[in-house]
């Protein structure tokens, strides 16, 4: 249940949501910074099967459940780091003689890893996210030449992890503005 200072109407609960996305590849320890996205979603999609009760003139909807979840996750990622080009292009980073980093591209079928989304906005109430399973994959073609600044697309199926006895595809935590600290 939500406390007091969640209830609508507020205009306070109004947001221009801004942040910063970090990922942690499956297997490692470290978090990498992704700099700065211009777009983040997430977006959580049901299938359902509903039943209809033939007990009477009019075949009635008396019941309806949930066959089937699935959650997506999207950047638009501005900085072309070796780390966010090896996300779009699903490649292993290696490094010549000549100390290059190298990507090796298509050398991953998928990059698994999690997501976290710290919030970073000056107006509305701050939502922090962590997607602690996310399989990344490319959504865009990689503009190699462009008329302005170019971007990477990157999207992710977000798998369902368990914890205890539910089974949930990540968190999102209001943060208390006294919790704040930058």
């Amino acid at each position: 249940m939500a406390t007091e200072i969640y209830l609508s109407p507020d205009v306070d609960n109004y947001t221009m949501p801004t942040g910063e996305l970090y990922f942690t590849r499956e297997g490692q320890t470290e978090e990498v910074h992704m700099g700065n996205a211009s777009k983040v979603e997430l977006n959580l999609e049901v299938k359902l099967a509903t039943h209809y009760s033939s007990m009477g003139g009019i075949r009635r909807k008396d019941k309806t459940v949930v066959t089937e979840a699935e959650a997506t996750f999207k950047a638009t990622l501005d900085e072309w780091t070796p780390d966010n080009i090896a996300l779009a292009l699903l490649a292993d980073t290696t490094s010549n003689t000549e100390e290059d980093v190298v990507l090796e591209i298509g050398a991953a079928e998928l990059v698994y890893g999690s997501i976290r989304f710290e919030a970073r906005n000056d107006i509305g109430r701050r939502v922090n996210y962590v997607l602690p399973s996310v399989a990344i994959k490319p959504s865009k073609a990689l503009a190699l030449v462009d008329d302005g600044f170019s971007v990477i697309d990157i999207e992710g199926d977000v798998q369902v992890t368990k914890v205890g006895n539910k089974y949930r595809f990540g968190t999102a935590t209001f943060v208390q503005t006294e919790n704040i600290t930058e």
